[in-house]
């Protein structure tokens, strides 16, 4: 009997499903990670990963094929590799849709994923900007000791306000500063603060400024800070927030508590109010238990955008009586530039002409808030009872991935058409397939009561009747 077509249609599929199989790369392949020479990135596999990174710093990036941030952050961090890190800092990547193992144990789940390692330890995330300079200022971060010592205020100063090789302090305006008039950098209190700044170095910057100079600049002035008060003042080092400006804030819980330590810092590693761009975005809305209440305005319209930043800095601040200082520990507000980010907020809703507007993003409750009607009854009140579950909010999962897939498959027409019709043809041509062997079985499954026998003698009919 010969084949249908359909069972050759099915042949020819298995047999390109199998050589496309014989082409994956096998585990039997090379053995344990061959170590290249200085600046160049390595290509680590389930097998190796573990003996790969086990000595000396790692950055991981783990990424799909598919993936368009991926293809664009690649060259960037091989960049950094080939040409900054050398073998300081070592960079490789992983291909997590073949590395099941590694996708599994990190948790793999959005690309690409960057991670920092120090002997064989996962120390932090890469969570910073897709920019060379963010990701040099990160290595320089990871390669600088966690709390710089300086001697005299200006230098101390210069360090806070003049861009470095680790940070712009536009960008990134937030530091913490040990002071003490007469306290030893081998103090207790101080190497507390020194644990907490390796753990948090990623993320926040860390400083000490211990002795009479520095202490004298900070507390001279008719209203110097309660710190500075008192016959024993600067006998105990004080650890400072200090942004440009906003007024410093101090730390006043125990010092010998590293972890209390930490805890602070990392809530009070938040500009008061500052833009959001490509640079902050991931850290500024994922801050634990905070929202991110987000200004956006149209730079076009100066007297409405001075107005409406003038009252969000104030809330930020806690100048505003109607906004609670209980309201304000569950936030992070910014501003952002409505002309250059249309796209994004068109995703909650917000349209240019509509500028100024108020979206509240919620990242762990995957929801966010857009009310016009709310927000003319005022901000404050706006976002008072959006934390206070006032305010149904809006699912941002389907609604966010619906609208950036569309956008998605705008921009990458007419490529986008030509693989979405492909997909189709392939669909039409399974059911085709499907239905025709359902019929092919059909007719095999009909028999005819006059067919002949093999000897040519028609079948005869059970005429028998139960008696």
């Amino acid at each position: 009997m010969r084949p249908t077509w359909a069972a050759r249609a099915a042949l020819v599929l298995v047999a390109t499903v199998l050589t496309m199989a014989a082409s994956l790369p096998s585990a039997a392949e090379a053995g344990l990670l061959d170590r290249k020479k200085k600046g160049e990135t390595h290509e680590l596999k389930d097998f190796n990963f573990d003996e790969g990174i086990k000595e000396g710093r790692w950055l991981v990036m783990f990424h799909a094929p598919w993936c368009g941030h991926c293809k664009r952050f690649g060259p960037v961090l091989s960049d950094a590799a080939e040409n900054y890190f050398g073998d300081e800092i070592k960079v490789a990547k992983v291909d997590a849709t073949l590395q099941k193992k590694l996708k599994s144990r990190f948790e793999i789940n959005s690309y690409p994923r960057v991670m920092y390692f120090e002997d064989g330890e996962k120390v932090a995330e890469y969570r910073s900007g897709r920019s060379l300079d963010a990701l040099l200022a990160f290595g320089e971060r990871m390669l600088a000791d966690p709390l710089r010592h300086f001697e005299k205020p200006e230098d101390l100063l210069a360090w806070f306000s003049q861009p470095s090789t680790e940070r712009d302090p536009a960008k990134d305006p937030v530091s913490f500063v040990v002071l003490g008039k007469t306290v030893s950098p081998e103090a207790k209190s101080v190497q507390t603060v020194a644990e907490a700044a390796k753990a948090l170095r990623p993320s926040a910057l860390f400083a000490e400024c211990l002795g009479e100079a520095c202490w004298a600049h900070f507390c001279k002035g008719s209203s110097p800070p309660s710190f500075c008060e008192g016959a024993d003042a600067g006998d105990a080092p004080v650890l400072l927030r200090f942004e440009a400006n906003e007024v410093p804030v101090w730390f006043q819980g125990d010092m010998l508590d590293v972890e209390a330590v930490k805890t602070w810092a990392s809530t009070q590693n938040v500009p008061v109010f500052t833009e959001l761009g490509t640079h902050n975005f991931q850290s500024l809305s994922a801050q634990p238990g905070r929202m991110l209440v987000l200004g956006a305005v149209n730079p076009d319209d100066r007297k409405n955008t001075t107005q409406f930043l003038s009252k969000l800095r104030a809330m930020a601040r806690g100048q505003a009586s109607s906004f609670p200082e209980d309201a304000l520990s569950r936030v992070v507000m910014a501003h952002i530039d409505g002309k250059a980010w249309t796209a994004f907020l068109e995703d909650y809703g917000i349209f240019l002409d509509d500028l100024p507007r108020i979206v509240i993003i919620d990242t762990e409750g995957d929801a966010f808030y857009e009310d016009l009607e709310e927000e003319a009854k005022g901000v404050e009140q706006f976002v008072v009872r959006a934390l206070d579950g006032e305010i149904s909010p809006q699912s941002s999962g389907i609604v966010l991935s619906s609208k950036r897939l569309w956008r998605s498959f705008l921009r990458s027409l007419p490529m986008s058409g030509v693989i979405l019709a492909l997909v189709l043809l392939v669909v039409i041509m399974f059911f085709v397939v499907l239905c025709a062997s359902e019929f092919e079985l059909e007719d095999d499954a009909i028999t005819d009561p006059d067919e002949t026998t093999a000897a040519g003698v028609a079948e005869p009919r059970d005429t028998k009747k139960t008696q």
